[in-house]
C-alpha cells in the first residue's frame, strides 16, 4: 500500500482520479458553455450573410471545429501547469514507442475500422427501423482534394491530439486506481457519451476500448494518437472516393450473422495482435511510466479518493448522459 512518501514521489508525474474527475467535468462543461456561444456568435455571423445556421458555410464550422478542439487542447496544458504535473510523463507521452508497436497500431487501426464495419452498419440500420435517422454525411465538402486534405486536419489530426490527451491522457490514466479493465471500460463509456450520439455510440466505445488498451500495453499515448489518427483518415478518405455511393445491404438473416462473425473475428485478432505489443523503456535501470502507476495503486482502494471526485464525476456522467439523450431524441 502506498504511504504519503511514494505519493510525494509520484504525485508530479502520474494522474489520480481527482484528476480524471475534474478534467472530466471541464472538458464536458468548457466545450459545453463555448459552443453555445460560438454557436449564437456564428449563427449572427452567417444570417448576415443569408445562411440559416453556421453550419451551411464550410469556413464557419471549421472555425467553431477548431476553437472547440483549442479549447480541449488549452485546459490540458492550463491544468497541467496549474498542479505542476509533468503532463509528457503522466500522459505516457513518448515519441519514441518501438517500431513493432507502430506497425501493430497501423494494423490494428483497420481491422478495428473493417472487422467491425458490418457489426456497426447492422446496430445503424436497427435505430434506422425505428425512426432514428440522422444526417451521417461529413460535416465539410468533400468536392476535391483541397477539401479532402483539410477533412484530414480538421477531423483526423487534430481530434488525435486533442482527445487522446484528455480521454486517454488525463481521463483513462487517472481512472487505474480502478483496475486496468475498470480503467478501459469507464474511459470508453466517457468517450462514446462525449461524441453525443446513438449513431456514433456502439463503434466510439469500441474504438475507446482499443485505444485505452493501445495505451496500456505499449506505455506512450502516441500509439492511440496513431490509431485514432488512422481511424478518422480512413473514413474520411472512404467518402471521398465513395461520395456518391449510395447502396445498402439487405439484412436477411445470413448478413446478420456474417457481421457479428466478422465482428468476432476482429475482436479475436485485435486481442492477438496486442499481445505482442510491448512498453519501449527509455531506462533501463529505472521504473517506466506504466510500472509506476501500478506501484502507485498497487493495493489501493478502488474508491474515489473523496468526495469531491466523487461528486464531479458523476454530475459530468449525468450532465454527459443528458446532452447524448437530448441530442439523440431531438435529431
Amino acid at each position: 500500500m502506498y504511504n504519503k512518501n511514494m505519493e510525494e514521489k509520484y504525485n508530479k508525474f502520474i494522474y489520480n482520479d481527482e484528476d480524471s474527475s475534474k478534467m472530466f467535468f471541464l472538458c464536458i462543461m468548457i466545450p459545453l458553455f463555448l459552443g453555445l456561444i460560438l454557436t449564437i456568435v456564428l449563427n449572427l455571423i452567417a444570417n448576415s450573410v443569408n445562411l440559416k445556421t453556421f453550419a451551411e458555410s464550410p469556413a464557419l464550422y471549421c472555425v467553431y471545429l477548431l476553437l472547440i478542439n483549442s479549447s480541449l487542447l488549452i485546459l490540458f496544458f492550463l491544468y497541467n501547469k496549474k498542479n505542476n504535473i509533468n503532463f509528457i510523463k503522466a500522459s505516457l507521452i513518448k515519441v519514441k514507442f518501438g517500431l513493432v508497436n507502430l506497425i501493430l497500431s497501423i494494423t490494428i487501426a483497420f481491422v478495428t475500422l473493417f472487422g467491425f464495419l458490418y457489426f456497426i452498419n447492422y446496430l445503424t440500420y436497427l435505430l434506422q427501423t425505428i425512426g432514428y435517422n440522422p444526417d451521417s454525411s461529413l460535416p465539410l465538402p468533400l468536392s476535391n482534394a483541397g477539401w479532402l486534405i483539410l477533412n484530414i486536419i480538421m477531423l483526423a489530426v487534430v481530434p488525435a491530439i486533442c482527445e487522446e490527451l484528455i480521454y486517454r491522457g488525463v481521463i483513462f490514466n487517472g481512472l487505474r486506481k480502478f483496475g486496468s479493465l475498470g480503467a478501459v471500460v469507464i474511459s470508453a463509456l466517457i468517450f462514446a457519451l462525449a461524441h453525443g450520439s446513438a449513431m456514433q455510440f456502439f463503434y466510439q466505445f469500441i474504438l475507446g476500448v482499443v485505444l485505452a488498451i493501445a495505451v496500456l500495453k505499449s506505455g506512450s499515448i502516441i500509439t492511440s494518437m496513431v490509431i485514432h489518427f488512422l481511424n478518422n483518415t480512413i473514413v474520411v478518405v472512404y467518402n471521398y472516393i465513395f461520395n456518391d455511393s449510395n447502396t445498402s445491404i439487405n439484412y436477411d438473416i445470413t448478413a446478420v450473422l456474417m457481421s457479428f462473425l466478422f465482428a468476432i473475428i476482429a475482436g479475436l485478432l485485435i486481442w492477438f495482435l496486442f499481445n505482442f505489443m510491448r512498453e519501449y523503456k527509455h531506462n533501463k535501470d529505472g521504473e517506466s511510466t506504466n510500472e509506476e502507476y501500478k506501484t502507485y495503486y498497487k493495493d489501493t482502494n478502488k474508491k474515489f479518493s473523496n468526495s469531491k471526485s466523487t461528486l464531479l464525476f458523476f454530475t459530468a456522467l449525468t450532465i454527459s448522459i443528458a446532452i447524448w439523450i437530448t441530442n439523440t431524441i431531438t435529431v
